[in-house]
Order: C-alpha cells, then structure tokens, then sequence
C-alpha cells in the first residue's frame, strides 16, 4: 500500500499532498505532546505525593488526576485518527 493510502489519503494534487501533511502534523504532533505530558505528569504527581502533606485528601492530587483523564481521552482520540493497519 502507498504512503498517502496508509496516511488515508484521498483525492489528487495539490489536495492531496495538504491532506497528506496536515495528517502527519497531527499525528506526529499529537504523538510527541502525548509522549512528552506522560512521564512530566507522573513526576508531578510523585514529587507532590512526597511534598504535600495528605496528599490524597488535597485539591491538588483532584487536578493532577483531572489531567491524566484529560491525556486519557487525548491518546483514545489520537489512536482512533490513526488509519487502520491492514
């Protein structure tokens, strides 16, 4: 299979060349925050864990926990934009 048909590419020219990059960007973009946010969020969370005292009871471990939903919901959107392997 060709790269713009593994891309899901469709259409000719000059359409299908922006089609093309605007994929890449948004799977390679969206790949690298994700990749960059994982582990930056679990360090916060341990120092934090260490740093403050009842952690579990406090508004900041709620915030970090809101986050990691919100990077949750990031990867599943990311993994569905992604084209189906064949």
């Amino acid at each position: 299979m060709s790269l713009s048909g593994r891309l899901g590419v469709t259409g000719t020219g000059h359409n299908r060349i922006i089609q093309a990059q605007s994929r890449i960007i948004r799977e390679v973009g969206t790949g690298i925050i994700l990749h960059q946010l994982n582990p930056l969020i679990g360090d916060i969370e341990q120092s934090a864990c260490s740093d403050i005292v009842n952690f579990d009871e406090r508004q900041t471990r709620a915030r970090i926990v809101q986050i990691k939903l919100q990077i949750e919901a990031i990867t599943k959107l990311y993994n569905a934009a992604k084209p189906a392997g064949i």
